[in-house]
């Protein structure tokens, strides 16, 4: 039988999002009037990437010091360190209480928990990356004060990789990522998951993203099925797959001296599939 149509057609609708967009506005306007305009600020995740639920209605918004560069040479990073080492505690101090908006500094982000008017925020402070070999893509740099340490990320290719895709696929692509969301909050609650943190989000849309074109066509329960059947089929060729940015690896090495890479386990990548193919064989 497997997940009935209709239950599929609506988890392929995204969340509401009225109070996103009423939330970066207003977060993009205290951003701007406290830092000044050298900034870049935009949005990443789910909701930009119009792969949300409702569930999951955070919003990610990126604030780059567009002054600060960090280039990885053979000789390790260069370029205004101490400014991106500062530039989270810079945001915080500012915006702080500004319009009774209450923060707290997290490792790498700084977040709002929201109310009843504004959906929850993190902040993400960074500058610019460019990678050791010549013409690398360029790309953003955050600084974990907890940790010491350095992550990088494509946010803007992964966007625009996922909004090719979804355009080769007509609209199917996005609708599936959500499924599959949905999908696997629904494994969580009937046990088939452990956790939710075994399946993030960007994680599982990059999973989604390596599936082929020609399995999302069909209604929503034809290609909702034939995706799962492509990666529970393949769950032993997905080492190498690459994130939806096509830059760096979805599984491998997180670590590279001071620079961190956020990796997924495969063996919880496998759990996930086998979950959501759970749900499937079992819906009752």
């Amino acid at each position: 039988m497997g997940i009935p149509l209709d239950v599929l057609q609506k988890w392929s609708q995204p969340g509401k999002s009225e109070n996103s967009k009423t939330t970066y506005q207003i977060f993009q306007d205290l951003l701007i009037n406290k830092l000044g305009n050298n900034l870049k600020i935009f949005l990443q995740g789910s909701y930009h990437n119009s792969t949300h639920v409702k569930e999951n209605s955070d919003i990610d918004i990126v604030v780059l010091n567009n002054d600060i560069i960090i280039n990885n040479t053979l000789y390790g990073l260069t370029g205004n360190l101490p400014d991106l080492r500062q530039w989270k505690n810079i945001i915080y101090n500012r915006i702080n209480g500004a319009q009774n908006i209450y923060l707290t500094n997290d490792h790498k982000t700084i977040k709002y928990k929201g109310n009843n008017n504004y959906v929850p925020v993190d902040i993400i402070p960074c500058g610019y990356y460019r990678g050791s070999v010549v013409g690398s893509p360029v790309g953003i740099i955050i600084y974990d004060s907890f940790n010491n340490c350095y992550f990088v990320n494509y946010p803007e290719q992964h966007y625009d990789n996922g909004t090719l895709k979804s355009n080769s696929t007509d609209g199917n692509f996005k609708k599936t990522v959500r499924m599959f969301k949905n999908a696997r909050n629904k494994a969580v609650d009937k046990g088939y998951l452990q956790n939710i943190d075994k399946c993030p989000s960007y994680f599982l849309e990059c999973l989604v993203f390596n599936v082929p074109d020609d399995n999302f066509t069909g209604n929503e329960k034809d290609v909702f099925y034939n995706v799962i059947k492509y990666l529970y089929t393949n769950i032993n060729n997905l080492n190498n797959i690459k994130c939806q940015n096509k830059i760096q690896n979805l599984f491998g090495q997180t670590d590279f001296g001071t620079i961190r890479y956020n990796k997924w386990n495969i063996s919880d990548a496998i759990e996930s599939v086998n979950a959501i193919t759970k749900l499937w064989d079992n819906w009752s």
